[in-house]
């Protein structure tokens, strides 16, 4: 029986969080890679800011640097996050610019350390009760929302839906990468109310390139 060899590699091929790997020996080797594209602040080397788990020009441009070394378009698998971050803001702005607590990194002023990894289905079920309800990010391609906890301090939980993930799977398809995956598929709610099981399956089909 034939076997088929993948290797994880981070979002982009810089070094990210010191993993400098030979990505291209990497990629010769395996049948193909799959690309974490998230946790894509794990060094945040400008202001100290919440932002995007995975920001789409940034997205975008790992794959352009791996695509730059020579690796195959078609080794290369999208992994998207179904889950975002919420980060406790030490001050909010009207602008909705969220203050985190600086936590170095890897020699980072600031990292998503500030945060806490939040599933798409606990976040889906904060948007009723939320201050902000869905909010959009046009820069970053993202949504958002903000909330205040029992301690009467306000957070902001970045995270990704179908909206801004059927646009990355745009870029798969127009491509041609070799496919698409998430991380991970218990992110999602698959029992509950009609609402709850359509918005699992708007992220199933987000999935599949228009």
């Amino acid at each position: 029986m034939a076997a088929q060899v993948t290797f994880d590699v981070p979002w982009s091929p810089e070094c990210i969080d010191r993993r400098c790997y030979n990505y291209t020996g990497i990629a010769d080797s395996c049948d193909f890679v799959f690309v974490m594209s998230y946790d894509e602040q794990s060094q945040v080397w400008s202001r100290c800011i919440a932002r995007a788990n995975a920001p789409y020009n940034q997205t975008l441009a790992g794959y352009d640097n791996y695509t730059f070394m020579g690796i195959n378009q078609k080794k290369l698998v999208m992994g998207v996050p179904w889950y975002g971050y919420d980060y406790p803001c030490q001050n909010l702005s009207k602008t909705h610019e969220c203050i985190i607590e600086k936590i170095a990194f890897r020699g980072a002023p600031c990292s998503d350390a500030a945060g806490r990894q939040v599933p798409y289905k606990t976040i889906m079920s904060q948007v009723n009760s939320s201050l902000s309800g869905i909010l959009w990010d046009e820069e970053q391609k993202a949504p958002y929302l903000e909330y205040k906890d029992s301690g009467d301090v306000f957070h902001q939980v970045w995270f990704d839906d179908p909206r801004s993930i059927s646009q990355k799977a745009a870029y798969v398809k127009k491509h041609g990468l070799r496919g698409i995956g998430m991380w991970n598929a218990n992110c999602l709610e698959y029992s509950g109310s009609l609402e709850r099981k359509q918005q699992t399956e708007a992220m199933w089909d987000a999935l599949m390139p228009k």
